[in-house]
């Protein structure tokens, strides 16, 4: 079963690298799948996701200008993952 989580994050870089690497740790299905969803004019966050999470293999980077609600945000992952069979929301203060 192929758990699809879309993390939300805005301006916090090492408390979301904290959080990813917690969530990270703590996974024991090899279907478990996170996307990092940031704002395109979050510079910082950005540049620290690439340089820490590059080349993870069940951790992509998402990057697109800021909705106007997280809820949307989150929705990110509808079209990342259509073949999920089960998602989830999780923010930069909510490791897994």
């Amino acid at each position: 079963m192929k758990l699809a989580i879309s993390l939300a994050s805005r301006g916090r870089p090492q408390q979301l690298i904290e959080t990813v690497k917690r969530s990270v740790a703590n996974w024991r299905n090899d279907d478990t799948w996170m996307w990092i969803q940031l704002d395109n004019d979050d510079d910082q966050s950005i540049g620290v996701c690439l340089e820490t999470f590059r080349g993870h293999k069940r951790i992509s980077i998402s990057v697109r200008p800021r909705e106007d609600t997280i809820a949307a945000k989150w929705n990110r992952i509808l079209q990342q993952c259509p073949d999920a069979d089960v998602f989830s929301v999780a923010a930069d203060d909510d490791p897994y």
